[in-house]
């Protein structure tokens, strides 16, 4: 063997050591940004499985306080406690956390801070049984006590309700148990009820912390979920928990998803191959990393794409509840409107009593287009109320005439009670309180086949009236009565099918009960019948006869006459209905079609007074009243009032009229007395005798 081929012999042998070290450094740094990626991956899961668990033991401890706030925020909590009623306490916090809270475990303190009441697993058990749990709440009833909102003066407590109440929740350890706890004052809801000078109770309930884990498994699909004690050590896959004064009391630990690990493993052959197909393996490993990275992008772009559609699906509910409205009510006014003119033009008392029940009956149907829409105001916390005075007999007379024809067609009877002390004229929502007792009767007719509906109203004390509604229908158990006020819950699943109905009228009446301060309640008897009450906080401010008497001024007309008004709309009934309203009263009405007609009037001619649609083709009626408004600013002219006079009813389209200028907004259906008061109240003072007799 010749040095020369000695020498090319060890230059190959280099050139081929050469070549195996970049392979390895390839297969190295290929296979290294591969393990790095799917370390990545494998970390971001564990990061959001401990953020997601993180706010499931948050949200647990809200719903405590919740659940809490919900039963001592009440004055019969606050009597019976204070009184130490056992077996008060026993049905009401006891059983109605245990039953329906899932908590294990509830106690209730007196003012003074010593236990009087012990429930677990709904059943009652010594307060001395419970001494662990106590001790370890302790810190927590010790922080209420000396909380401001506990402590009241020998005068009585300056707030009262969700302002007085206080609450503190947190995790304590009970012997080798963690256990979520909430510990709230019972407070009244009124001074009619307060006790000065007297400590308010306290109620503690709480649930294993043990309990809540089983739940991952379901509710975040963790895998093999479980409580560890408080000195464990488990990787990334675990969430401490924290006490009120941070000591960590247990661990919740799980074994982590390991997406990128599996995404490791399936490329192990494909990392072999790099050894004998060297540019192949390198461009493999850049597709790989680059797929992983894209299957990131992909998951954060679908979690974008995501939010977007739920964001544009709640945009077009609102825009589909605002058209929906509009569509219905155009129709509705002309109904409605007409029927209420044509009443007043009948001679004969049947002529009168087919108008009203078409009214009656057009109202109704404006109720049903409000209870969908009243679903979405009262989720979004913007339904609002009116306190105006109504009479009693006659709203409750008028919802039992209108169910009067369903229940004689089923051969039932439907009768009416007002006892003297209830009858008379209340201030309130009266719309609000027909809705309630119309969807009371409305359900018993329904579920009554035999017998009969009574329907009563007795007044409970100064301030609260009742209203119930009694049937003789199939009635229900305890467990229906629970779920009974919730949305779109019926009695069974054959319900829907044999009665009909869409389950939201005893969740709308539960919710107007509440917001106007008062609450529905049932009781009933399956087979035999069911009785709803409504308990309403109305104030009653006299007799019939005295609102009834407020004497109406005349209507001069050769005043009258010197009224100009101005209406826009699109839709000649509606043109024709304001027409019927308002020239009997010798008003100068001027009708145009749009928005552009009415600035092009309103630029040349002077107007008392502008009735203004809001949706009409060319230009729109806000469009108009801006022009409007520019112009008279302008030229230094006098402010011409405009009245948005549309089916648009929701509270943004209110806040959008005004916006552009308008000085009220009056929804659709119109109602004549409506309208009359609506252009007095805009008028100039100079003006008001012209339509102050409507």
């Amino acid at each position: 063997m010749s040095n020369k081929s000695a020498l090319t012999r060890a230059r190959l042998v280099r050139i081929l050591l050469l070549a195996l070290v970049a392979v390895a450094s390839v297969m190295l740094l290929v296979g290294g940004m591969v393990a790095y990626s799917a370390s990545v991956l494998d970390k971001i899961s564990a990061r959001n499985q401990v953020r997601l668990t993180e706010r499931r033991v948050e949200r647990s401890l809200e719903k405590l306080r919740e659940d809490a706030t919900s039963a001592s925020v009440w004055n019969e909590a606050y009597e019976m406690t204070s009184a130490a009623d056992l077996d008060w306490m026993q049905v009401n916090f006891g059983d109605y956390f245990a039953d329906y809270m899932n908590h294990e475990v509830t106690l209730a303190l007196s003012g003074t801070g010593d236990p009087i009441f012990a429930s677990r697993g709904s059943e009652p058990v010594p307060p001395d049984a419970e001494q662990d749990f106590l001790q370890a709440v302790r810190p927590l009833v010790d922080e209420i006590r000396g909380s401001a909102t506990y402590r009241q003066s020998e005068r009585g407590r300056a707030s009262f309700g969700l302002d007085a109440v206080s609450t503190r929740e947190a995790v304590v350890l009970v012997g080798p148990d963690p256990y979520f706890v909430t510990v709230s004052s019972v407070v009244p809801e009124d001074a009619a009820h307060d006790h000065p000078g007297n400590a308010d109770p306290i109620v503690i309930s709480g649930r294993s912390v043990r309990g809540f884990v089983e739940t991952l498994a379901t509710d975040l699909m963790l895998s093999n979920p479980r409580l560890l004690p408080a000195d464990a050590r488990h990787g990334q896959a675990r969430l401490p928990l924290h006490a009120a004064d941070g000591k960590v009391v247990g661990v919740i630990g799980w074994t982590p998803d390991r997406p990128g690990a599996a995404l490791l493993v399936d490329a192990v052959p494909m990392l072999a191959a790099l050894v004998t197909l060297l540019l192949a393996s390198v461009a493999f490993g850049g597709m790989r990393v680059y797929r992983l990275l894209r299957d990131l992008a992909h998951n954060e772009a679908v979690l974008d794409r995501t939010l977007a559609e739920a964001e544009t699906a709640n945009a077009a509910k609102s825009q589909f509840l605002a058209n929906m409205s509009h569509e219905l009510r155009t129709p509705l006014n002309g109904i409605i409107a007409m029927t209420e003119l044509l009443r007043d033009h009948q001679t004969d008392s049947r002529g009168r009593e087919m108008a009203a029940t078409i009214i009656s009956s057009g109202h109704t149907l404006e109720y049903v287009v409000n209870d969908i829409l009243d679903v979405a105001k009262i989720e979004a916390g913007l339904l609002q109320f009116e306190a105006a005075p109504f009479d009693l007999d006659d709203l409750l007379k008028a919802a039992t005439q209108l169910h009067g024809a369903a229940a004689a067609a089923k051969g039932i009877t439907l009768r009416l009670t007002i006892h003297d002390d209830a009858s008379g004229v209340y201030r309130g929502d009266r719309t609000r309180v027909s809705q309630v007792i119309s969807n009371l009767i409305s359900n018993a007719v329904k579920f009554t086949e035999t017998g009969g509906v009574q329907v009563t109203a007795r007044r409970h004390g100064d301030r609260e009236l009742c209203l119930s509604v009694s049937d003789t229908g199939v009635g229900f158990d305890r467990a229906t009565a629970a779920r009974l006020f919730q949305r779109f819950e019926q009695a069974d699943v054959s319900v829907s099918r044999r009665y009909g109905g869409t389950g939201l009228g005893l969740a709308i009446c539960a919710s107007l009960t509440e917001i106007m301060g008062g609450r529905v309640t049932v009781r009933s008897v399956p087979g035999k019948g069911s009785t709803f009450f409504a308990h309403l906080a109305l104030p009653r401010i006299g007799n019939a006869e005295v609102v009834a008497s407020e004497p109406a001024a005349a209507c001069p007309e050769g005043e009258a006459r010197s009224l100009r008004v101005l209406y826009a709309d699109d839709h000649a009934v509606n043109r024709q209905v304001v027409a019927m309203i308002l020239e009997p009263l010798g008003i100068d009405l001027t009708l145009v079609e749009n928005g552009r007609e009415a600035v092009d009037i309103l630029t040349v001619s002077a107007f008392d007074i502008v009735l203004m649609d809001v949706q009409m083709p060319e230009m729109d009626g806000l469009t108009a009243t801006r022009l409007l408004r520019t112009h008279e600013a302008t030229h230094g002219l006098v402010r011409t009032p405009v009245i948005s006079l549309t089916a648009n009813a929701m509270p943004d389209d209110v806040e959008r009229s005004l916006a552009a200028g308008a000085d009220l907004h009056l929804p659709k259906p119109i109602r004549p007395a409506q309208l009359l008061e609506a252009i007095n109240r805009v008028l100039a003072p100079s003006h008001h005798h012209a339509v102050e007799a409507a």
